[in-house]
């Protein structure tokens, strides 16, 4: 189970604080931006979201009506 404080190693699947560098089971290297950082996601969809919307309303009070 994933959650907000753990990461799963890459290699082995082991489960690692987010902070760690190398996996406490197989000594692998830690991905930076692990493909299940669901965080990163987010902050990422709230960026594109927000530029969506700005540009939705410059449309709107842009055009013709």
């Amino acid at each position: 189970m994933n959650t907000e404080n753990t990461v799963p190693c890459l290699y082995c699947l082991a489960e690692n604080a987010v902070d760690e560098k190398n996996c406490g089971h197989c000594g692998m290297p830690l991905a930076l931006k692990h493909p299940e950082n669901k965080s990163s996601r987010l902050r990422f969809f709230s960026k594109v979201f927000a530029l969506i919307a700005v540009f939705c309303l410059v449309m709107v009070a842009y055009l013709p009506r």
